[in-house]
């Protein structure tokens, strides 16, 4: 399989750095424009299966993708965003004052297994992002698949294809409109890159 990793374009609170979560957040007009981009970008390469998350800044952004195939985007609430619980909708600062204790454990854990109050862990994140990307690779063995999905997932992701530790989670991070590529050709999984903007300009 060649899977094909997007990240969904800017929304209204990633410019103003909140914690968006699962929370149905809208692209803004420069999301919609990087939408494009990625279409520009992949509208060369041979696409057999589109995913996204079920989340509106995901989906519509593979829909921009998918508009000129005869392609359905295929919605799946694997491919959500990490749930941030009560924390949604706050800003860093916000939560430090709100949530003082809860944020220095989250913070603080190394081990990825502390979760926001009524939230998920990323841990568990992780763990259902590799169940999805196994499932694709069960029913696209040969094919070329995308996934639009969130930048907490595809840094979980990162994490486990990379072999980083958990605290180099950062170094897996994937921007607004970010594309990377990954191949299973062998058993292990060849990256071939990783959080590319080039068609961003």
């Amino acid at each position: 399989m060649r899977l094909l990793l997007a990240r969904h374009g800017e929304s209204s609170w990633n410019v103003q750095k909140r914690y968006t979560g699962q929370a149905d957040v809208p692209l803004s007009a420069n999301g919609e424009r990087q939408g494009r981009c990625l279409a520009q970008r992949l509208s060369g390469e041979p696409i057999d299966a589109v995913y996204s998350s079920d989340l509106e800044r995901a989906w519509r952004t593979a829909e921009l993708i998918t508009e000129a195939r005869d392609l359905a985007v295929r919605q799946d609430v694997v491919w959500r965003e990490i749930s941030y619980g009560a924390w949604e909708g706050l800003t860093g600062a916000e939560i430090k004052a709100q949530f003082p204790e809860e944020y220095r454990r989250w913070s603080d854990d190394v081990a990825w297994v502390v979760a926001p109050p009524g939230g998920e862990s990323w841990l568990a994140l992780q763990e259902r992002a590799i169940a999805g990307v196994d499932l694709l690779r069960t029913r696209h063995e040969r094919d070329t698949v995308l996934v639009v999905t969130h930048s907490a997932l595809l840094m979980a992701l990162g994490v486990w294809l990379h072999g980083y530790d958990f605290a180099d989670s950062q170094a897996a991070r994937m921007d607004n409109g970010g594309l990377s590529c990954i191949v299973w050709e062998q058993p292990e999984p060849e990256i071939r890159y990783w959080n590319d903007l080039a068609h961003l300009g």
